[in-house]
């Protein structure tokens, strides 16, 4: 009796032991708090977090966490003060030892506001224009990745395009426009596309929509005096400012009604511009930047590196998405090339 009394006591004693090693292990875990500006569901975010979870997967030591603050699909100030708070409030609850950042949003609304913080390590991803808007210029636990358009490779691909045997544009006489919404990160990326060296081509400037009504007026107006429109977002795009119909418009239906509309093929700069209807597009990684990202925190948690003394990157990688149906019925023919590279990152659609 004395003996299974003994036997009992050992077992409560493990138990507790046991238990207090599993409550320090989660009490000690590194923490990382990712927030996102938009939404799970946006392809951007999809896969800069598919990017995140190849690094973050390794680390099972780590205890990740998520937040998103939905600033794309609801684009009023007031909404955006409330997604900063609630964001803020989540740093606090969670006091991370990394806190990664997605998109300008993120950083405009959560960022600056723990620049030098000594608790808080910070990684950006996705700015795209400055980080000194934010503060991050020298601060010492700063660090992270910039996403700049690949304006270069799209040159590239609408020459090839025009080398190509159904079309026949002198190379000096291509005329190329841009149009896009009015949201925070295409009005930092107009900056740089306008400042781009198209040469040989002829840039005739960008157009910011304000709604759905006038991006269509552009595109019935204003579309054939290009012989290319290029496109990166249309997700805050009302449907007519002003007149009660301020629902947004489903990128879906955007693409849609400019592809039928468009008097000349239409090209995006987002991998996601495919996803929504678009014949082509050359777009900045979202895997690289998530990769990128992660790597950095894992070497601040586990390396023991201040954010100060990580190089802030620009990005290097692109992926090219097309739906070669369209691209043939508007008769144009890319090198293979093309297809095995949208194939192989499963970005190909017939």
């Amino acid at each position: 009796m004395r003996r299974k009394a003994v036997i009992n006591v050992l077992i409560v004693i493990f138990l507790i032991l046991s238990a207090a090693v599993v409550l320090f292990s989660s009490i000690t875990k590194p923490i990382i708090l990712v927030i996102h500006s938009y939404d799970p569901d946006y392809a951007w975010c999809r896969d800069i977090t598919v990017g995140l979870q190849r690094v973050l997967k390794k680390h099972p030591n780590y205890s990740v966490k998520w937040h998103y603050m939905d600033v794309k699909n609801h684009t009023s100030p007031a909404f955006k003060r409330k997604a900063g708070i609630q964001a803020r409030e989540a740093v606090q609850r969670w006091q991370p030892d990394v806190l990664i950042l997605v998109d300008d949003d993120a950083s405009e609304l959560v960022g600056r506001y723990y620049v030098n913080n000594p608790k808080i390590n910070i990684v950006f991803a996705g700015l795209n224009g400055e980080y000194s808007p934010y503060g991050y210029e020298g601060a010492a636990n700063v660090t992270g990745i910039l996403e700049h358009k690949q304006y270069k490779a799209m040159k590239e691909t609408i020459d090839t395009i025009e080398k190509s045997a159904k079309r026949h544009v002198a190379a000096g006489n291509v005329k190329i426009m841009y149009i896009a919404d009015n949201s925070t990160s295409l009005a930092i990326d107009k900056k740089y596309i306008d400042a781009f060296d198209w040469t040989p081509f002829e840039y005739l400037g960008s157009y910011v929509a304000r709604d759905f009504t006038q991006w269509k007026k552009f595109i019935t107006e204003d579309s054939a005096r290009a012989d290319y429109i290029l496109v990166a977002n249309y997700r805050t795009l009302k449907r007519s400012t002003g007149t009660g119909q301020d629902e947004l418009v489903h990128p879906n239906e955007v693409v849609e009604w400019t592809n039928s509309n468009s008097k000349v093929p239409v090209l995006g700069l987002n991998l996601f511009n495919v996803e929504d209807g678009c014949m082509l597009s050359v777009g900045v990684s979202p895997f690289e930047q998530g990769e990128t990202a992660a790597s950095m925190a894992v070497d601040i948690i586990d390396k023991h590196i201040s954010p100060r003394d990580i190089p802030i990157r620009l990005n290097k990688q692109f992926i090219v998405a097309m739906r070669k149906g369209m691209l043939l019925a508007k008769g144009i023919e890319l090198p293979e090339v093309y297809e095995v590279f949208a194939r192989s990152t499963d970005n190909y659609k017939n």
